[in-house]
């Protein structure tokens, strides 16, 4: 494959990366303020899982909510008690909705704290998806970003109070930070078809603190 072209692009303007659409002032400021209030009261932690043999730590804070149909959901032998969105989150989801027709049923959220912190390459494109769309809202200390496809690496500096679109997996990650960092604060709303998705998602960002019980499933 030849290189790769990069691309850097104004963050503090609306405008598209390729095929992924990013919007500045998502919120109002009173609402700004309420979801910085709500995540930061969060309980974020870095969840260890198993894989190859080995325990893995993921590299960022995670949390997630979301509930299809049924309370409890299932997954490698777990079992988690799933949460609703919360009010503050809701309101975010009825407006993502508003926006751009997106209607998300799962969240995962991210903490950023520390200039070690980051997410590697990767594109949310699983089989349990309805829809492989991602709606990224940041919060707190700009992050560097980027996108890729055959031809182009897409970079920009995710503003406090943007939002992100990306349709169809788009591949991307957010690196390590080669200077001190604040804290940064990532909403990202999902829609999953299945109940087993959603124990995917309780499973890698919760963590074992939150298992009901052993269950072979």
């Amino acid at each position: 494959m030849s290189r790769r072209t990069t691309i850097r692009y104004d963050s503090q303007k609306d405008t598209s990366l390729g095929s992924t659409l990013y919007r500045t002032s998502f919120l109002g400021h009173d609402e700004e303020q309420e979801t910085i209030q709500a995540l930061q009261s969060l309980t974020w932690s870095k969840v260890e899982y198993p894989m190859y043999g080995n325990i893995r730590k993921t590299p960022r804070s995670t949390w997630c909510f979301g509930r299809l149909g049924q309370e409890i959901v299932y997954y490698r032998g777990k079992s988690f008690m799933t949460e609703l969105f919360p009010e503050w989150l809701e309101k975010i989801r009825l407006l993502v909705k508003e926006k751009i027709g997106f209607e998300a049923n799962a969240c995962i959220l991210n903490l950023y704290k520390e200039n070690e912190d980051h997410i590697t390459w990767h594109a949310d494109d699983e089989k349990f998806l309805d829809e492989k769309t991602v709606v990224s809202l940041s919060f707190g200390h700009p992050r560097e970003f980027c996108t890729r496809d055959k031809q182009f690496i897409h970079k920009i500096s995710l503003q406090n109070n943007s939002m992100l679109v990306m349709r169809d997996g788009t591949e991307h990650t957010l690196p390590t930070s080669k200077s001190p960092v604040k804290p940064r604060y990532n909403i990202t709303l999902r829609r999953v078809a299945s109940e087993k998705g959603m124990g995917n998602y309780y499973y890698y960002n919760r963590g074992s603190n939150y298992f009901l019980e052993n269950k072979v499933c």
